[in-house]
């Protein structure tokens, strides 16, 4: 009876061992890898356009991670603006479906940053900007689009 038991537990944690894994938090896309924005060292931020997208009709919220660093000193911002969009080709330009995350360099140390982002029903998201610290180049950019496992069914 023990050996029953046991073959049968076997199994059972074989078999529900997909949906532990289809629950883990996945890059859902990489919008910018290792960019690079290169300043003048005057006032005036050197800004870059963006257009890689990520496709999250599934999802109402996501986690976003940005990093970046400076060559050298300074701790000037580094801006990122964002939009979303219902299909993929018509932007939001105002309003709620874009903001702006702004963040203080740390001369050459890397700055991580994460943040939970609700969309609501739209179903893409873009990093369309990214100002660079005034002070010094701006380098290692990264934004990366995680999901999160669904709770709700």
């Amino acid at each position: 009876m023990k050996l029953k038991t046991l073959i049968l537990s076997g199994l059972l944690a074989f078999a529900l061992q997909p949906l532990a894994f289809s629950q883990q938090y996945s890059v859902a896309s990489t919008l910018i890898s290792n960019g690079v924005i290169l300043t003048n060292g005057t006032s005036t931020s050197i800004v870059s356009n963006y257009s890689s997208s990520a496709s999250l009709a599934k999802y109402q919220e996501f986690n976003l991670a940005l990093q970046f660093k400076l060559v050298g000193g300074g701790a000037g911002p580094v801006t990122f603006t964002w939009t979303t969009s219902d299909d993929g080709a018509n932007w939001a330009t105002t309003g709620p479906g874009t903001g702006v995350i702004t963040l203080t360099a740390n001369g050459a140390a890397f700055v991580n940053f994460n943040t939970n982002v609700y969309i609501g029903s739209a179903g893409y998201f873009s990093i369309t900007n990214i100002a660079g610290a005034t002070n010094n180049a701006t380098t290692n950019i990264s934004a990366v689009v995680w999901t999160k496992p669904r709770r709700n069914g």
